[in-house]
């Protein structure tokens, strides 16, 4: 068997973690410089290299050379010529945009839309970078915090009754949340509000939103407490969090419209085609389809493009009133447990909507599993029993 070395392009967001890669890969990062992302596929926004008679060819090259070869037949047959999946290493210092991602139909679709109109590929106005889809599940390395799908549309309108929140703004928010109807459409009327708040009327609901979280905030410190099993509490917290992160960014309202998710390490959370959602921070491996098409709504000095976000949408509330995603159990081993991983387990094989979150704590469980050590090395066999190896510095780890 023959192995073949690849080296992978590390993407340097600005929300990116100066010291988890140096942490957990063993590599160095002498400038301070955020290292956001780690890519392992074929995406031709950052495909890894291969080494193969002594020159380096791009992952995308060697696989289109030989798909069934890299492949094999039934993957060849079923995705095409193309690798289907993009693996990378994240790591979470700030957070991410809100952000959903579209269905593969949206993508195809909008891809050609672009494409005809003649925007290039590379061009910040351009929101489709490719034609698929990109459903991802998430797996902590290290403890991670995020916000996925729609609370419960009483849940948003209890936030709503804090004093502060009285003003006309706020009350232009709850009447489109309480006009907008049944879930999920009522959440969908407060969004397109939320995000259409302009000059004095964002900077007023801002400025309410901050002085509640404050308000809760300190009552929790006061009583001598971290907040650290109240859900509410680390709501808020990530409310303050986020407003010092980004001043005045509507995107602050997050934790109040969204679900907010707590991963410990070896937990996973599956976030389908239109689920609104947003990385706050952490380390985890992310698995997706190959693809980098974002629609962002907010908590970024990147393009927004609100009228698209809005149409991707598939809103997902939860019909429950637990704060937290429905949980699924793939070991068997029970629900998941209290606060931020609360939520119904599913016994039933019964279809969820919105994010699940997957908690695995036993040891034997069936199936294949990825052993990360540091410096970090990867290997997948092939179909002609050839292997890739995966080193994120670009030299063999030790004992791989």
């Amino acid at each position: 068997m023959s192995f073949l070395l690849m080296r992978n392009r590390v993407q340097h967001y600005a929300w990116g973690s100066a010291d988890a890669f140096p942490r957990l890969l063993g590599v160095e990062n002498d400038s301070a410089a955020p290292m956001a992302e780690l890519w392992m596929g074929a995406h031709p926004d950052g495909a890894s290299q291969v080494e193969q008679g002594g020159r380096e060819v791009s992952l995308a090259e060697l696989i289109a050379d030989d798909p069934e070869g890299m492949l094999g037949e039934r993957v060849t047959r079923e995705f095409g010529l193309e690798l289907p999946f993009l693996l990378k290493l994240l790591a979470a210092e700030k957070a991410l945009s809100i952000q959903a991602h579209p269905s593969r139909e949206q993508a195809r679709m909008g891809f050609e839309r672009e494409t005809k109109r003649g925007v290039p590929l590379d061009s910040p106005l351009r929101n489709y970078k490719d034609g698929n889809h990109k459903p991802e599940i998430l797996c902590a390395v290290e403890p991670f915090w995020g916000m996925c799908g729609f609370r419960p549309k009483e849940d948003i309108q209890l936030e709503f009754e804090e004093p502060e929140l009285q003003g006309a703004v706020c009350r232009k928010l709850r009447t489109a949340l309480e006009r907008g109807g049944a879930e999920p459409a009522a959440q969908v009327s407060f969004l397109r509000t939320l995000l259409s708040l302009r000059g004095e009327e964002l900077h007023e609901v801002v400025g309410s939103v901050l002085a509640v979280a404050a308000r809760r905030w300190t009552t929790v410190q006061q009583a001598g407490g971290s907040g650290a099993g109240d859900v509410a509490a680390q709501r808020y917290r990530w409310v303050t969090e986020l407003g010092r992160q980004f001043p005045g960014d509507v995107g602050l309202l997050g934790p109040l419209l969204l679900q907010l998710v707590y991963l410990d390490p070896g937990d996973a959370l599956f976030i389908g085609s239109g689920t609104l959602h947003a990385y706050l921070h952490g380390c985890g491996v992310e698995l997706m389809a190959n693809s980098n098409n974002v629609l962002r709504g907010g908590l970024t000095p990147k393009r927004i493009d609100v009228p698209e976000l809005l149409r991707i949408i598939e809103p997902r509330a939860v019909a429950s009133g637990a704060e937290g995603p429905h949980a699924e159990d793939p070991c068997g081993e029970g629900p998941c447990g209290e606060g931020p991983h609360a939520g119904q387990a599913v016994a039933d094989g019964s279809t969820v909507p919105g994010p699940i979150v997957y908690r695995c704590s036993s040891a034997a469980a069936e199936g294949p599993a990825v052993t990360m050590e540091s410096p970090v090395t990867m290997e997948t066999s092939n179909a002609r029993g050839k292997t890739a190896a995966a080193n994120g510095h670009g030299r063999r780890a030790n004992g791989s």
